[in-house]
């Protein structure tokens, strides 16, 4: 876990609707897999890299790298809890300046 850091990815949530039902996984992964279809055209332009779908985890996910920063990116379907859950880490930062570096020190 490379948070806060040069080496950190970005994390991407594609969000369709504004309920808070939750999206069948089945749904998620056929958008993850026509999402991939137009991410292979732009790796074949050779805009972004190591395409990748990792479907069978627990969130699936669809993992790219952007050819000239070299910028990781996961992107999930409607993907919630990850959002609340970046949403409180950048709280915590922002009250306890202590935060950041020990996240850092703890696997």
């Amino acid at each position: 876990m490379d948070m806060f850091t040069s080496k950190s990815d970005i994390d991407l949530s594609v969000n369709f609707s504004c309920d808070e039902a939750r999206c069948p996984r089945e749904k998620q992964i056929s958008l993850l897999r026509n999402l991939s279809k137009a991410l292979f055209s732009l790796q074949r332009q050779q805009l972004i890299s190591g395409v990748t779908p990792i479907l069978r985890a627990r969130v699936p996910i669809l993992k790219c790298t952007e050819r000239r920063t070299g910028i990781e990116c996961d992107i999930s379907v409607e993907n919630k809890d990850g959002i609340v859950r970046s949403g409180m880490l950048r709280i915590i930062s922002s009250i306890d300046k202590r935060f950041r570096p020990l996240s850092t020190a703890v696997p």
